[in-house]
């Protein structure tokens, strides 16, 4: 299997469906909250403290254990996220930031975030308290955290954002941990099809040109 996404033609097919996968939202003047969602990329909850310091929202809410994307994390994503934004952002309030770090995939992601928020109390309450949020994700990740999100969590408006970055940046990532950008950005792919049939997330439209990007990905990939 060649997934070490230098060929040429694969790099070419990679490229256009990874900038297709992180393509974000316009960002709000405020929301309710920012949501970081665990990975191995610790640009998200950096990313998540810059939006509170900027006050383009008002809390912070960490969730993931350990999962397909902690890579070589100490232990759960979203405890990995706190300590990144207490060492980088000493400033902030521990009380503006909730950690759920039990949470294994993104819709328990979701489902952990709403119970802890609820057990909170008013401020945090998706709906009440949390009306609008920001997701945080990592690139690859990014248009199924977002559909995922509102076929669980419609009661909250959200957008969604990625760490700014590029192919070679993250193509860099993987290899760090050992891992494969090109196996990641293919099998992204097929869970936003296969998962939005079983209605686990909600249906998106997969431009003509990416969706045929990504079969000549798969078969490069071979």
């Amino acid at each position: 299997m060649k997934t070490s996404g230098n060929d040429p033609l694969m790099r070419h097919h990679a490229e256009m469906v990874f900038d297709w996968l992180r393509a974000g939202d316009p960002i709000p003047p405020q929301a309710d909250a920012a949501i970081g969602f665990g990975h191995f990329d610790l640009r998200i909850p950096r990313l998540c403290g810059e939006l509170l310091s900027a006050q383009a929202c008002r809390r912070l809410l960490f969730t993931g254990g350990i999962g397909a994307g902690t890579g070589s994390l100490p232990g759960a994503e979203a405890d990995s996220f706190l300590a990144v934004l207490q060492a980088e952002f000493p400033r902030l309030s521990a009380a503006d930031c909730l950690v759920e770090n039990r949470s294994t995939n993104t819709a328990e992601n979701i489902r952990f975030s709403r119970d802890l928020a609820q057990s909170r109390g008013l401020p945090w309450t998706f709906g009440a308290g949390i009306k609008t949020a920001i997701l945080v994700a990592h690139a690859v990740r990014l248009r199924r955290v977002r559909q995922t999100w509102l076929q669980v969590a419609s009661e909250v408006r959200i957008v969604a954002i990625a760490p700014a970055t590029d192919y070679a940046t993250d193509l860099g990532l993987y290899q760090e941990q050992q891992g494969s950008l090109v196996a990641q950005i293919a099998g992204e792919m097929e869970r936003l099809v296969a998962y939005a049939e079983k209605g686990w997330i909600a249906p998106i439209a997969i431009p003509p040109d990416i969706f045929l990007a990504w079969l000549r990905l798969k078969a490069a990939i071979g």
